[in-house]
Parts: structure tokens; sequence; C-alpha cells
């Protein structure tokens, strides 16, 4: 994917979801990419005796959770809000385990869910969309970031929402295997 894709939503869900067809798969997703976001969560926080000044007003998660929520909301404004709920509620609940059990142990936990998740992930990835020894992760890093907010689009796509995004997507998904 690059750099200018990212900022085109439509091309980057319809790469995306050239990869993810499968409806197991899917569901694999939905479930364990906020479980990754959790993890990631936690663990940024580590991080925060780096950013001393900023850290009595504000953590660095939450931080980190606003400009994805932006970032989700600058490329598509409605969807983007959903998403960004979803993605505020995930770092509340980070920085709550956190509060209640301490950094160090909840580190400890999130490295753990984050370790099964990519597993599962992974697992999704071989197992039900027959992707082969030469999967990788995507060649723009950056594409992780966009994620939530496809996420956000197989859960409203599931339930019957927003069917002319839906239709445009796979149009031109339709459009890249004809080539």
């Amino acid at each position: 994917m690059t750099g200018h894709r990212l900022f085109n939503l439509k091309e980057a869900y319809s790469l995306y979801a050239i990869h993810h067809s499968n409806h197991i798969n899917k569901i694999i997703h939905i479930l364990f990419i906020p479980c990754m976001m959790f993890s990631v969560f936690i663990l940024i926080n580590n991080y925060a005796d780096y950013f001393e000044p900023i850290k009595r007003y504000i953590n660095l998660s939450t931080i980190f959770a606003l400009l994805l929520c932006a970032y989700v909301c600058y490329l598509d404004s409605k969807i983007g809000l959903i998403t960004s709920a979803w993605i505020l509620m995930t770092n509340y609940l980070a920085n709550t385990k956190i509060e209640d059990i301490g950094l160090p142990r909840a580190s400890s936990d999130g490295v753990k869910l984050l370790a099964i998740a990519l597993v599962v992930l992974l697992l999704g990835h071989l197992i039900f969309e027959g992707v082969s020894h030469t999967f990788s992760l995507p060649a723009e890093p950056l594409a992780m970031f966009v994620v939530p907010l496809f996420i956000t689009y197989e859960v409203l796509f599931y339930f019957g929402l927003c069917k002319d995004t839906e239709i445009l997507i796979y149009s031109k998904i339709n459009s890249f295997s004809l080539k």
C-alpha cells in the first residue's frame, strides 16, 4: 500500500478486503483487533516516563488513541466517530486495568494477550484465507492504523448498513481481480 492510499479509504479498504474475504476470518479480526489494541494501549504507557511533563495531565496511550481517532475521522467522519467510540473505550479499559493491577502486571498480561491475538489472526489467515507461507506484514506499516476503521465497516456491513459503500468497495475489488 503506497502512502497516498492511506488517505484514500475506499482503495485502502478494497486492498484490505481482498485478503479478508472469509467470514470466519472476519469474525476473528472483529474479536482480536480490539484485543491487540487493548494490549498496545497498555504497552504504550510503559514509555510514559520519557514524557514526564505530559503524563501529569494525560497518559501516553490516550494521546495515541486521540491521534488514531483523529485519523479515522479524517478518513471517514461518520464511521470514524463510531470507530473512535470503541477505540476510546478500549483505551479506557486498558488504563483501568493499569490502575487496578499496576503497570508491570498489566504489561505482562498485555504481552500475553498480544501474542495470543497475533497467533489467532495469523492462523485465521493461514487456515481460512488460504494464505501460503508468503504471508507477510503489509508493505506499508502505517496501514495498520486504518484497520480499526475496517473492523467497524465489517460490523456495519454484516448488519446490512452502509450498502452504498459496500457496493463501491466490492466493485473496486472486482476491478483489482480483473487486472
